[in-house]
């Protein structure tokens, strides 16, 4: 079981590549990685807090397909699924209380015949949600200061820690 959990990539899996490829060719970009709000969604839109979890069916319990349950160990695998189930869902409301919108996406809903479905929906989604300036949204500017500029210039280091030697020696 250890080699087969080690196996399962936290980021960049085939249903996230596939949603951020959809993405970029509905026009979506600048989106942000594993954004640094509650639940650390896969995809962000920070500017239009919009916030996209896609989901594995058997890891987070897909409500629609129903995933088959380990046989073996049962009581930790239900616990363990208890426990991602309960984190998304506070992860959602934390979001939701934030003035964010968060989509799920599930892996099935991307299977061929309903992935046209499922993209057209969240790019609609996405689109219709207005961006907003960096003051509406109470972030700090990632721009330093004219002030904070000058102090980190003054902190730099010389080239060299060893002093100049005089020019007029080599002459």
């Amino acid at each position: 079981i250890k080699k087969s959990m080690k196996g399962n990539k936290r980021a960049n899996t085939k249903p996230e590549l596939l949603v951020r490829q959809r993405l970029r060719a509905a026009g979506l970009t600048g989106y942000r990685l594993e954004w640094k709000v509650p639940g650390k969604p896969d995809i962000a839109f920070p500017g239009r807090k919009i916030a996209i979890f896609v989901n594995g069916c058997f890891w987070h319990r897909c409500p629609k397909c129903n995933p088959s349950q380990p046989k073996r160990n049962v009581e930790f695998w239900e616990a363990k699924f208890r426990r991602n189930v309960e984190r998304d869902r506070a992860a959602v409301a934390a979001l939701t209380q934030m003035g964010w919108t968060p989509i799920t996406i599930w892996e099935c809903e991307l299977k061929k015949d309903r992935i046209d479905a499922t993209m057209e929906k969240v790019i609609e989604q996405v689109r219709a949600a207005e961006p907003q300036s960096r003051s509406a949204r109470n972030e700090p500017s990632t721009r330093p200061t004219q002030a904070s500029h000058i102090r980190a210039t003054n902190l730099r280091k010389p080239l060299s820690s060893k002093p100049f030697k005089s020019v007029t020696r080599y002459l």
